[in-house]
């Protein structure tokens, strides 16, 4: 398909997307190329559904409650005609192994190489090693984001949000 005859494609990858009249059309729990599911699809576990799940019931949103459905209405409100896939990779904790990171963008990867056509993949998470001298999974990720990079999806990620210049990861695979 012809990237000038469709609607732009903006994939998420974060805490999912929940229900807001803004985001009725978001392509939510979207198969890889193996018709395997990307991510999270469990809807007990789902903060953009249930905000408090971790922690003592307190009745306040969990910390990454939300944020997914944050960046779908930041890409609605900056691009209002693109089609949005929002994957979770994570809970309301905010939490996920490096390996289930890496895993769910192989799958992206797969997606795209069988001809799926996203324009743009937001990755606005990262994380920072113990010990920054063992990048363990860092060529892994690397040649993964370089698959989707060769697929035509532009790779977005998030800096940090701690004016640090330890490597934050994946945006500190640049490198490689």
């Amino acid at each position: 398909e012809d990237r000038a005859t469709r609607r732009p494609v903006v994939a998420l990858l974060d805490s999912g997307c929940g229900v807001h009249p803004w985001l009725t059309d978001v392509r939510r729990h979207v198969l890889d190329g193996h018709n395997q599911p990307i991510g999270l699809t469990d809807p007990t576990t789902d903060a953009e559904g249930y905000a408090d799940l971790y922690g003592p019931l307190d009745g306040k949103a969990d910390l990454a409650s939300g944020h997914g459905t944050f960046l779908a209405g930041i890409v609605r409100q900056t691009c209002p005609t693109a089609d949005i896939v929002a994957w979770r990779l994570f809970d309301g904790d905010g939490v996920a192994p490096e390996s289930e990171l890496l895993r769910a963008l192989s799958q992206i990867a797969d997606l795209l190489e069988s001809g799926t056509a996203v324009d743009a993949l937001v990755l606005a998470l990262g994380y920072y090693h113990e010990n920054p001298a063992e990048l363990s999974l860092g060529h892994l990720m690397a040649e993964t984001l370089l698959r989707i990079r060769r697929a035509g999806t532009t790779v977005v990620c998030a800096a940090g949000n701690d004016s640090s210049d330890v490597p934050f990861l994946p945006a500190a695979l640049t490198r490689w």
